[in-house]
């Protein structure tokens, strides 16, 4: 749904501004790039946001942060550059199903190896606990 938000517009404004062609091939080249950027952002991804009513700040955060912003340099800037060498050779937009595939189901396979546990979604996380104990009495 909000990738037709997307899409559509895209493929209005390029239809408008140069042939309908063009408009067509960026935008099926824009929806793949944009479903293959959710869905490598996605994997692993177990908990819903704003459900937890505890902070997920851990010592992971950072590197989560860090391939955020590396995810979204190469969606905007390598994918642009990709888009134009295709446009000059428009045969070349026959790469994006194999390439894409490819993709998918390299996503697919690394989130079949998560295992179950680490696979399911968590709706509402426990609080840590102020002070750990070893739990040694022989009750």
């Amino acid at each position: 749904m909000v990738l037709a938000g997307i899409v559509v517009p895209t493929l209005a404004a390029y239809g408008a501004i140069w042939s309908w062609r063009i408009a067509a091939l960026h935008a099926i080249y824009l929806l793949g790039m944009s479903l293959l950027l959710i869905e490598g952002l996605l994997v692993g991804f177990r908990k819903i946001p704003f459900t937890c009513s505890f902070p997920t700040l851990r010592n992971h955060v950072v590197m989560l942060a860090l391939l955020s912003v590396i995810g979204y340099s190469l969606f905007t800037g390598t994918s642009s550059q990709i888009e134009h060498w295709m446009m000059l050779h428009p045969w070349r937009f026959l790469w994006l199903v194999p390439a894409g595939t490819l993709a998918y189901d390299t996503l697919r396979r690394f989130r079949n190896e998560i295992s179950p546990v680490d696979a399911s979604l968590i709706f509402r996380d426990q609080p840590r606990a102020a002070v750990t104990t070893l739990d040694l009495s022989p009750n």
